[in-house]
């Protein structure tokens, strides 16, 4: 599988539906279009999508779905919090040679550079125990590592696609996307600034042929214009709707650099482990 989506990074490959990469928001929907700055100011228990709807006239309050109570985000921050209870697996490339632990996975995929690993490195608080290297080089990471949180929940980097994409990554990714018992949710990590890109579309594909539920996340929102957010939001809002059957309804809207939108997503990645239970969701 993996094998035809490595043959088809090679070729120019035009986009299905043009309009995912180019649906243009009319210069009136947008009030600002400065940079970020504005998130200085972000409470922890809001949400970048609540930040959003002051600066446009597109209800974005209808593709924000996950609304858990304060007290849900409260418990989920504190299990991202327990500094010197987490365990780092030795890397594996082949699945089969993963510990077979006892946790629920949340595994991270997307292109090289996209922020896999300093994602996992915000989410848990920046804790320097764990020992999660980053880089600005693309495809930095090689294997797949697994950080745990005993009796709770795992984390899983896997290496990128795209740039500097390791020969071995069909075996390696596809293997643990389809065989591993443990896996309860994907990630897919989009840059918010380019938006659904070509590869994105054949990436997206493929989570859709594995039948393994996912969730789109676009990282660095930090770096990108308000206009520019806003635009990617709609289209992968459109593309969910449209033809997307395994996502979860909403993208989550993340910066690593600046802990945006982080006290949410560790709430959902709670919650699908069954670490936490929310009412009336």
């Amino acid at each position: 599988m993996w094998t035809i989506f490595r043959k088809r990074l090679a070729l120019p490959i035009p986009l299905r539906n043009q309009s995912y990469q180019r649906h243009l928001i009319p210069s009136t929907f947008c009030r600002c279009f400065s940079e970020l700055s504005h998130w200085k100011d972000v409470k922890p228990d809001e949400t970048p999508f609540e930040i959003l709807k002051q600066y446009t006239s597109v209800p974005l309050e209808k593709y924000h779905v996950f609304l858990p109570p304060k007290e849900s985000l409260v418990k989920s921050s504190d299990l991202f919090s327990k500094r010197n209870e987490y365990i780092v697996h030795k890397g594996a490339i082949h699945p089969d040679k993963l510990p077979d632990t006892k946790e629920l996975e949340v595994a991270l995929l997307g292109q090289s550079n996209v922020g896999k690993s300093s994602l996992i490195q915000a989410l848990y608080n920046h804790n320097e125990a764990l020992r999660i290297k980053t880089s600005k080089k693309p495809g930095h990471t090689k294997v797949i590592k697994i950080y745990s949180y005993p009796k709770n929940f795992s984390l899983v980097d896997m290496p990128g696609f795209g740039e500097n994409m390791p020969k071995y990554f069909e075996e390696c990714v596809e293997n643990y996307c389809v065989m591993r018992r443990q896996l309860t949710r994907l990630l897919l990590l989009i840059d918010a600034e380019q938006g659904i890109t070509d590869i994105d579309n054949i990436a997206l594909d493929m989570l859709e042929e594995f039948n393994r539920p996912y969730v789109i996340v676009l990282t660095k929102i930090d770096k990108c214009h308000i206009s520019q957010l806003i635009r990617t939001i709609i289209n992968v809002q459109e593309r969910i709707k449209m033809t997307l059957h395994c996502s979860f309804q909403q993208p989550f809207l993340v910066s690593s650099k600046q802990d945006l939108g982080l006290h949410h997503l560790r709430c959902f990645i709670a919650y699908v482990t069954g670490c936490i239970s929310i009412r009336n969701l």
